[in-house]
Parts: C-alpha cells; structure tokens; sequence
C-alpha cells in the first residue's frame, strides 16, 4: 500500500466510525486534488 494510502486510512480512522469527509479533508497531506481521488478510488477497490 502506497504512503499515500496510508495517510488517508489514518486521517479517516482518527475522525471515527459514521465521520463523512471529502477529498477537501486530505489536501493537507496532498496538494493534488487527483492523486487524492485516485487513491480513494484505488481503496473503494480494495
């Protein structure tokens, strides 16, 4: 699993179970809007 990956599982997990986020909340970790929807499309998979 990609870093990237990573530290979205993480940010999602630290807010709890029933939180709902947008890829807005992860362009702290990444400035690239793409690279955040495509790592959350890639984990939608998992």
């Amino acid at each position: 699993m990609e870093l990237t990956e990573k530290q979205i599982i993480a940010r999602i997990r630290a807010h709890g179970r029933g939180f709902v986020f947008t890829t807005k909340l992860f362009s702290v970790l990444i400035d690239d809007s793409a690279s955040v929807r495509t790592a959350l499309t890639r984990l939608v998979q998992k």
